[in-house]
């Protein structure tokens, strides 16, 4: 049987709560076991980003066809622990793990629930996309030509333009809703998973910096010259991978 993996991705209001939930259980041969989107009754009326979406967000729900519902959070976070328990997931996977693990506790915390993800193992796709994906030099062409870079110069690596590259789509725009994020990402996963590349595991702090060049690097202020990784276990194999990556940037432990 073929590994079997999650993908969360959530999106927040502007009092930075979480009001939309989406999950994929995939396995890593490409196939979809399961996907759901949970819409916080609660969190949702809390001042969305993007109050456009909300209108989005009942289309969705009335659709008798797409997998979303909305609810209160702590039945939310118990059908997240119950499917992840009946697909026995032991690895979580998110990108910009850091922010989206950061806010399922926030959540969790808030009504004094059990954190669905808390005890997995958290992997970021940003990270490991910044280590295949925005390495290769057909990506480099490809944001040069569709100026895939930032008003300083950095080559932009979120999962938008990840997902671009991949799809040889310059033209893609990311829907910054749940399930959708989560469907573009669980792409991004099977991508960087064929990539059979030497990785850095976890999180890490700013791993943007990997995907730019020595002469970018360089001119960076001293602070994101620095790869700042969350535990003392991944020091040696983020010199490593820096050696191997042959990047010209110093690696330190957050405190």
């Amino acid at each position: 049987m073929a590994k079997r993996i999650a993908i969360i991705d959530v999106e927040t209001n502007q009092k930075k709560e979480v009001f939309d939930i989406g999950l994929v259980i995939g396995d890593n041969d490409g196939n979809i076991l399961h996907s759901q989107e949970w819409i916080l009754q609660r969190e949702l009326l809390g001042k969305p980003w993007y109050p456009r979406k909300v209108a989005l967000y009942f289309d969705k729900i009335a659709n008798p066809d797409y997998p979303c519902e909305l609810v209160n959070a702590p039945n939310a976070l118990e059908d997240i622990d119950n499917l992840l328990t009946h697909y026995d997931i032991r690895e979580v996977y998110a990108y910009n793990a850091g922010f989206d693990a950061t806010q399922m506790m926030n959540i969790a915390e808030k009504y004094n629930i059990r954190n669905p993800i808390d005890g997995k193992q958290i992997e970021c796709l940003w990270a490991w996309a910044c280590q295949t994906i925005f390495q290769q030099k057909t990506f480099k062409k490809f944001a040069k030509m569709h100026d895939f870079r930032t008003d300083k110069g950095n080559y932009k690596t979120n999962a938008e333009v990840a997902y671009a590259y991949i799809t040889k789509n310059p033209d893609f725009v990311e829907e910054h809703t749940g399930l959708e994020d989560a469907y573009i990402e669980y792409r991004i996963y099977l991508h960087c998973l064929r990539q059979k590349k030497y990785r850095l595991r976890g999180i890490i702090r700013n791993p943007w910096i990997l995907a730019q060049e020595n002469e970018r690097i360089r001119q960076l202020p001293k602070q994101f010259q620095t790869l700042e990784v969350a535990e003392l276990e991944q020091f040696t194999r983020s010199r490593e991978l820096i050696q191997k990556l042959g990047k010209e940037i110093a690696i330190k432990v957050a405190r």
